[in-house]
């Protein structure tokens, strides 16, 4: 694959933005959905929360300038949409368990937790290949 510097950000961008989209709807759908599907919803969910992962690995990858900074830039990414995210879907009148802004607030704080921890991981694991690779 033959990334350039602001399409491999973008292309991260957008995993996160369909991380969030799609956890958000995995929220709303019935367990017997998932049933009928033959598909396990908490597998599915821990496959989504892999993707700021894959996104900060991508970033940190393919860029040549700045690959850490632009590869942690998703710690705050990530939990900025999901807060959003989040707080759309509670607004809506979906099943969230935090709602309102200190909801949203609260949720920015443990999915930046968990994203800091995968985002780290993918820009290590992505600088390192990297420089192996040049």
């Amino acid at each position: 694959m033959n990334l350039d510097a602001r399409s491999s950000w973008v292309l991260g961008v957008l995993l996160v933005l369909l991380m969030v989209v799609l956890a958000e709807l995995a929220v709303v759908f019935d367990e017997y959905v998932y049933y009928r599907l033959g598909v396990n919803r908490n597998l599915l969910l821990i496959l989504l929360w892999t993707l700021p992962f894959g996104a900060a690995f991508i970033t940190s990858y393919y860029l040549n300038k700045h690959k850490v900074v632009l590869g942690l830039s998703f710690a705050l990414l990530t939990p900025a949409f999901a807060a959003v995210g989040r707080y759309l879907n509670g607004e809506m009148g979906g099943a969230a368990d935090f709602t309102g802004v200190a909801g949203a607030i609260l949720y920015f704080k443990i999915s930046f937790v968990k994203a800091s921890i995968l985002v780290i991981l993918g820009t290590a694991l992505g600088f390192l290949l990297s420089m192996r690779k040049n």
